[in-house]
């Protein structure tokens, strides 16, 4: 694991991603799989990197979950013309995915979360660090065929302050429809074992 040598502002954060993704197909071998809080920030990078010289030599793959069955399955497969990958991920690729050939992930360090507001009674996306479970999720990605390497975006002494584990969803969702569904069956909430 490699940690930043110094923090890294959320509005800088596109900017050193790109720094990092460099040195790390420099310093590493094997595929490149990159955190990125959401498809707008994968957009950008993407764009990005596609500008770079290194461009030719690399396949840049994206990966969430609004992208159709056919674009995924390809982010996940070797590149067909045998070129070293970088692909470019939420929080989708956390779990349960081998990318096959990744060796190296960079991890920006944040994911979107739904936030309920109960001043505006509506549920928004917010952009949110990781807990440690997520990062130590991310960073085993870069493990699960051979050994590997992780890049963060962030210091070691700021890895130490992270949330052990995320909040749960009940803490910030929107219960309003649940509490009509429990009425609408005659119900109340400490009638149901949970």
């Amino acid at each position: 694991t490699r940690y930043s040598d110094k923090p890294v502002e959320e509005r800088q954060m596109e900017e050193r991603l790109l720094q990092v993704i460099h040195r790390a197909i420099q310093e590493e071998e094997g595929d490149i799989l990159v955190f990125l809080p959401g498809a707008a920030e994968i957009r950008r990078t993407e764009l990005a990197l596609l500008k770079q010289p290194a461009a030719a030599s690399v396949a840049v793959y994206s990966l969430y979950g609004d992208l159709p069955s056919e674009q995924q399955d390809q982010a996940l497969l070797p590149d067909p013309r045998g070129r070293r990958k970088i692909v470019l991920a939420t929080p989708i690729a956390e779990t349960g995915l081998t990318v096959e050939g990744v060796r190296v992930v960079v991890d920006s360090g944040y994911m979107r979360t739904p936030e309920f507001s109960p001043k505006t009674g509506m549920t928004r996306l917010t952009t949110a660090f990781i807990s440690q479970a997520s990062a130590d999720q991310r960073r085993g990605r870069a493990g699960r065929t051979c050994p590997g390497v992780c890049y963060r975006l962030w210091t070691e002494a700021e890895h130490q302050q992270l949330q052990a584990d995320r909040s749960p969803e009940i803490a910030h969702a929107d219960l309003a429809p649940l509490a009509l569904i429990l009425a609408e069956w005659g119900a109340a909430p400490d009638e149901l074992m949970w």
